[in-house]
């Protein structure tokens, strides 16, 4: 028998902006994808022939799932839309006015460097209709990694190692003990993908990951966050020249000058394996308002900016969206596509002159 209908507060909205030109390409690719992850889509496109095209691609599915609409600014997309995806359009001309959905991002004009893309389609899409069950990767005892001295600096700023120094216990001082679980799974999808895949047909054949640059908030110098902790061990190990820097934001005229702040950007601006980031100092939320305005579009990359202290100001979101990157609440999550997407971009070449 089927499967019993889904409630309707587990269906997700999701609407594919496309041009003409790339409706029956990029644009019909992309509502495929949302129509296999469980959404209900809408194919816009402007009025013309664009739009009699995309009533085209719907006709014969059903309304309640599929349907074509005539494209209007992003201001009036519906709050149930969870996703969002725009082929041909820059994000500059997306998110002006309005902070963007919880899923969001573009495939904007070719370079030589293939489609440049922005927000969270920077990742390949394919990979989020992946799914991979790594409970007995986080379950397994034994580290598949060798860690270094560096490395193992690193983990001892880990919260639950730092609670289990008072302990006499081997184990409970272990860094996989203390949560060097999600690191491994992690190095094990980058060195998993770490090789570039050539495919056939296409103007640029060849198609690898790269790690994204990665900017940390950090808002308070008590403790290191977990989150920053491993993604320092994770840059350390990783197969992938890891670009990142670390924002510190609100922590006073010394905030960096002391402990454990201090010990911590000594390690990771070291220049020794691998570690080469960079840090900024800000004032205030204001103040990083204001780098994103002025100098984030300088930047070769479009920002991907991670808050796993607090939560990110609305404004914060949409400048980095406009700008073409993402704002994140949180960089380790189970599912491993979803990770990738945090850690990692796309990069397309036409290889070999």
């Amino acid at each position: 028998p089927p499967p019993p209908p889904r409630p309707a507060v587990a269906v997700w909205g999701g609407v594919v902006f496309a041009a003409a030109r790339l409706l029956g390409g990029g644009g019909s690719r992309e509502i495929v994808l949302l129509l296999l992850s469980g959404h209900v889509a809408s194919l816009a496109a402007p009025r013309g022939s664009a739009l009699d095209l995309a009533k085209e691609l719907a006709d014969g599915f059903p309304p309640a799932l599929l349907q074509s609409v005539e494209a209007g600014p992003t201001i009036t997309l519906p709050a149930m839309v969870r996703t969002f995806r725009s082929v041909g359009c820059s994000a500059g001309e997306l998110w002006t006015d309005r902070v963007p959905p919880a899923d969001f991002g573009n495939f904007g004009p070719h370079s030589s460097r293939g489609r440049i893309s922005g927000g969270m389609a920077a990742s390949a899409s394919p990979f989020m209709l992946a799914q991979t069950n790594l409970t007995v990767l986080e379950n397994c005892s034994e580290p598949r990694f060798e860690f270094g001295k560096d490395v193992e600096k690193l983990t001892e700023f880990l919260s639950a190692r730092r609670s289990a120094a008072s302990t006499t216990s081997p184990q409970a001082l272990s860094a996989y003990a203390c949560g060097v679980g999600q690191v491994h799974n992690l190095l094990d999808l980058l060195w998993s993908f770490r090789e570039p895949v050539v495919l056939d047909g296409v103007n640029n054949p060849v198609v690898s990951l790269a790690a994204a640059h990665k900017h940390f908030i950090i808002t308070g110098n008590s403790a290191m966050p977990d989150d920053i902790v491993k993604a320092s061990i994770v840059a350390a190990l990783s197969p992938l020249r890891e670009k990142v820097t670390l924002h510190a934001v609100g922590l006073g005229v010394q905030g960096l000058l002391r402990d454990p702040m201090l010990s911590f950007c000594r390690i990771v601006q070291s220049g020794r394996s691998g570690l080469e980031w960079q840090v900024r100092e800000h004032k205030n939320w204001s103040e990083l308002l204001a780098w994103l305005h002025e100098s984030a579009g300088d930047e070769p990359e479009p920002p991907q900016l991670i808050s796993t202290q607090r939560q990110i100001e609305i404004e914060i979101r949409r400048r980095c969206a406009e700008s073409g990157g993402v704002a994140w609440a949180s960089l380790f999550v189970p599912e491993p596509c979803e990770q990738l997407r945090r850690w990692t971009t796309i990069l397309e070449d036409s290889g070999p002159a």
